[in-house]
């Protein structure tokens, strides 16, 4: 099933993607290492950085399979940024281009040429973006959000 709207996604920053059995999380340079994958297991996937995402959702409703959205610049002048805590329990495995945690029995795939085992230790977090709007009562909701980088080691990355 083909995305039809991905070349609008950013060029360069990060990607996140989200299998029936593990997620995996790395640079992103126009490719990922793990495109090796079958397609058919993915769920989710978030390319972003620190202007833009674009994001594709699988959908049994939708015409192509996928719920696609490129989010630009802030959707409301509601917004609070906050960071996601991305990584797992337990370093399962390491080499120089990536590091495999487990989390509630689940394979996470993170790779990152840059981050050392220490940054690692201290924790990988998404930059996130939450919009806000008030509903007709005047009552306060969570309008959408947008990723915007990733912090590592206390470093924060944008893309």
């Amino acid at each position: 099933m083909k995305r039809t709207k991905m070349h609008n996604a950013c060029k360069t920053g990060y990607v996140f993607a989200v299998y029936r059995t593990h997620v995996e999380f790395g640079v992103w340079n126009g490719d990922y290492p793990w495109q090796k994958h079958n397609e058919d297991e993915l769920l989710e996937l978030h390319i972003f950085d620190k202007d833009s995402e674009y994001r594709a959702q699988r959908s049994a409703i939708a015409e192509n399979g996928w719920i696609e959205t490129v989010l630009q610049g802030d959707l409301t002048e509601h917004l609070i940024d906050s960071r996601m805590l991305l990584y797992g329990e337990e370093l399962a495995a390491s080499d120089e281009l990536s590091y495999t945690v487990m989390e509630n029995g689940r394979a996470q795939t993170f790779y990152l040429p840059e981050i050392t085992e220490e940054k690692f230790r201290k924790g990988i977090y998404l930059l996130v973006r939450n919009y806000y709007a008030y509903d007709e009562n005047d009552l306060l909701y969570l309008a959408g959000y947008r990723i915007l980088g990733v912090e590592m080691g206390g470093e924060k990355h944008e893309g």
